[in-house]
């Protein structure tokens, strides 16, 4: 009751002033656990938050882990660069789309910047003091945008639209930037040998696949236009659709990629599909970065061989089209512990006020829930359970225990928000136990 009546309350307020942000709610542990374990957002909070009512001071002490954090970052961009592409291929260009691609763009250097730093400080105010620091070459030898795109960014920017005409220039530059980024500053390389600590309750290649007449016609159709730069696409439950290239792709390949996409998009995927434009080596990123709130991401069956595929599970669906040999995806072994703790601190304030918390059936059953059980199962017995096989985590929990509904999911008859509720105090509890 006390979340309906603040939802109903946020939602008029943020009617009215949609500048406020997101809502978080949580219980003092559960803060404590974020701003301990959450991402870049997290480590912001301990600098920018202010307390309003209560306490004086926020409490919980950001564990800085070096690799962590720099992927935390890498997390962020990756999450943003989804935001500029859905605005770049959004056909009916608004002047609210143009400043969300605008907002998206600084955003992403305003956390590249901070994932090049040794010694980290969040020093911006606001996203015209991040476009003003590029421009003025307050980024040291740090890697930058070129000066003419800054020009064009801090213009409009200033003007709060942006002009269709330079959103190509705009955008390849940015698949660039992210590529040199990521490159210079992220390793892909293990730190500590924490592979065997980890067991998987079933092989990630049991997954079934079929033959679909229409993707097989679509993955052909770009094979035959632009394979020489495309290496890779899969189109991914529930609406997202990567489009891997070369790395070494130029500014003008990038270009055309981008604008080949569009056309193809119009002819076999749906309006709402967001298309991602990646290079191989920021793909391989984005496979160890805590997308989707899973850290068990990166465990999709991905390693098969040239061919067009469509691999199917109960609720989850992903359709693939390898078109030349990439190099095998690698696993950051040292950081999924982390991962997972950031998953459920993170959860644990925004995961009883998203909408996927009033979600019936299925889809939040197979998309939150089992996430949920996945990351209960991996903090206490050390099991990983890949996105594939997220449904059978519900099975897995009862095999170990007949009778017994360990996650309580079971003949439930309480609404979602309840269920939530009680499985995230639980796993704040788990995690607020760990010393790291």
């Amino acid at each position: 009751k006390i979340i309906r009546a603040v939802l109903a309350g946020y939602g008029v307020l943020k009617f009215f002033f949609p500048v406020i942000g997101e809502l978080h709610i949580s219980n003092s542990k559960e803060l404590r656990n974020y701003l301990r374990y959450g991402g870049v957002r997290a480590w912001e909070a301990g600098y920018y938050w202010k307390p309003l009512l209560g306490a004086p001071r926020i409490t919980g002490e950001y564990r800085f882990i070096r690799d962590k954090f720099k992927f935390d970052c890498a997390t962020e961009v990756l999450n943003l660069w989804q935001i500029c592409c859905g605005a770049y291929f959004f056909e009916k260009k608004s002047g609210e789309t143009s400043v969300r691609f605008l907002k998206a763009v600084i955003d992403i250097l305003r956390y590249t910047y901070y994932l090049q730093q040794e010694n980290p400080i969040p020093v911006f105010s606001s996203r015209s003091e991040v476009v003003r620091t590029y421009k003025n070459n307050g980024v040291n030898e740090l890697e930058s945008l070129g000066s003419d795109v800054l020009e064009i960014i801090e213009r409009y920017w200033s003007r709060r639209r942006f002009e269709n005409r330079f959103y190509e220039r705009v955008y390849a530059e940015v698949l660039i930037y992210i590529d040199r980024v990521f490159k210079k500053h992220l390793s892909l390389e293990t730190r500590r040998n924490q592979g065997n600590e980890y067991e998987f309750v079933e092989k990630v290649y049991d997954l079934k696949y079929r033959q679909e007449k229409g993707w097989r016609e679509f993955s052909e159709e770009i094979f035959r236009n632009a394979s020489g730069v495309i290496l890779k696409i899969i189109l991914d439950t529930p609406g997202l659709f990567y489009v891997v290239v070369d790395d070494k792709i130029t500014y003008s390949d990038a270009y055309c990629t981008a604008e080949f996409m569009k056309r193809a998009k119009m002819g076999f995927l749906s309006p709402h599909t967001n298309i991602i434009i990646l290079t191989e080596n920021t793909y391989g990123i984005m496979l160890n970065c805590l997308l989707m709130e899973t850290p068990f991401k990166k465990f999709f069956p991905d390693y098969f061989k040239e061919g067009s595929r469509v691999f199917v599970s109960r609720f989850l669906k992903r359709s693939v089209a390898n078109y030349r040999n990439m190099r095998p995806p690698a696993i950051r072994s040292d950081l999924i512990k982390l991962f997972a703790l950031e998953a459920v601190a993170e959860l644990a304030v925004s995961g009883r006020v998203e909408k996927k918390a009033s979600l019936q059936g299925g889809l939040y059953k197979t998309f939150f829930l089992s996430n949920l059980a996945a990351l209960k199962i991996f903090l206490t017995e050390n099991k990983i359970i890949t996105p594939p096989l997220f449904e059978n985590t519900f099975s897995y929990l009862e095999n170990k225990n007949p009778g017994k509904d360990r996650l309580g999911v079971k003949n439930r008859r309480f609404d979602n928000y309840t269920f939530t509720s009680s499985i995230l105090r639980e796993l704040s509890g788990i995690i607020e136990k760990e010393t790291l």
